[in-house]
């Protein structure tokens, strides 16, 4: 059934096309996310948008926190190692997915993607939308495709991507097939009974102090939530103690106390597979290159990603 004309909420950013620009200011970013909306769309003129180059993500009511999500209309997903025709090949998403688009990192060859799927009544609580995010995310998994965990986030902006390589598929994720898909995530994956007192262990995985600095550098220190909870997760992931949240304060100072409560708020040991490599692979993202992958030829992206695994 076509549902391109099936009208949704969300926040939309008209003010700027694609990604923010690596030299953009805290009063940039400030301007940045004072200029979200809640627009009323069909889900044809949302992808419209997002060719266009605009910023969306879930409405929220104030300041763009997650204790200030309202209600999603929609669910999106990042792929980092798969391009459309990868995700076209999923034995289920023809039958759900509104479209799909290339990101505006993605090139010829380390094509990348983001998948939309709306609904047919919006979810309301941050609970189901995590529910929900973690049961698609294991669909994709079982026909080989790695999600970006930071999707998980209830509030999370996503950028626009001009002139992008599009997929319109005008499918939607009714209400009935959400709750089946979970009751099958569910019945495959129970939940396990907590530990009591699990020793922690310190990743294999490790980087000094100086080189975290250096990354944290290139990435915007008032940019995107999803951005700014990614770094807290790898620095916990290497330094869950005063130095990691002194390390993340120095970064983007903010409120009194805010790092050291959502650190609190971590599992030892990390966080949905975010590591040290996450912020190095953040970084590069943002123009950062690891002195080790200097030379004269320049590396691939999976060069990259290897070079920072061996760091």
């Amino acid at each position: 059934m076509n549902e391109k004309n099936r009208k949704i909420s969300l926040m939309l950013n008209r003010s700027i096309r694609g990604k923010m620009p690596v030299s953009a200011n805290g009063s940039d970013w400030a301007r940045y996310h004072n200029s979200f909306t809640k627009s009323t769309i069909t889900a044809h003129d949302f992808a419209a948008d997002v060719y266009r180059g605009y910023s969306f993500c879930p409405v929220y009511d104030g300041r763009r926190k997650q204790e200030n999500f309202s209600e999603a209309w929609h669910i999106a997903f990042d792929f980092d190692s798969n391009g459309i025709d990868e995700l076209r090949c999923a034995s289920w998403v023809d039958h759900f997915l509104s479209f799909a688009y290339s990101t505006p990192s993605s090139t010829d060859d380390a094509p990348k993607c983001r998948a939309v799927f709306i609904f047919d009544q919006p979810i309301q609580s941050a609970e189901s939308y995590r529910e929900l995010y973690h049961a698609l995310a294991w669909w994709f998994g079982r026909d080989g495709l790695e999600t970006d965990p930071a999707c998980k986030d209830v509030i999370r902006l996503y950028y626009g991507s001009p002139k992008c390589q599009l997929w319109d598929n005008w499918s939607i994720l009714p209400r009935a097939a959400q709750r089946n898909m979970i009751d099958a995530y569910r019945r495959e994956n129970p939940e396990q009974p907590r530990q009591t007192a699990p020793q922690w262990q310190r990743p294999a995985q490790t980087a000094d102090e100086r080189k975290i600095r250096e990354a944290l550098r290139y990435i915007p220190s008032w940019g995107d939530y999803g951005d700014w909870l990614t770094v807290l997760m790898a620095v916990h992931s290497q330094y869950p103690n005063e130095q990691g949240i002194a390390l993340c304060e120095a970064w983007s100072p903010g409120k009194a106390g805010e790092v050291a409560r959502k650190f609190a708020s971590f599992e030892q040991g990390g966080q949905d597979n975010v590591n040290i490599g996450s912020l190095f692979k953040l970084a590069m993202d943002y123009g950062y290159q690891p002195p080790s992958t200097q030379r004269n030829k320049p590396l691939t992206h999976k060069e990259k990603l290897a070079a920072l695994m061996r760091a």
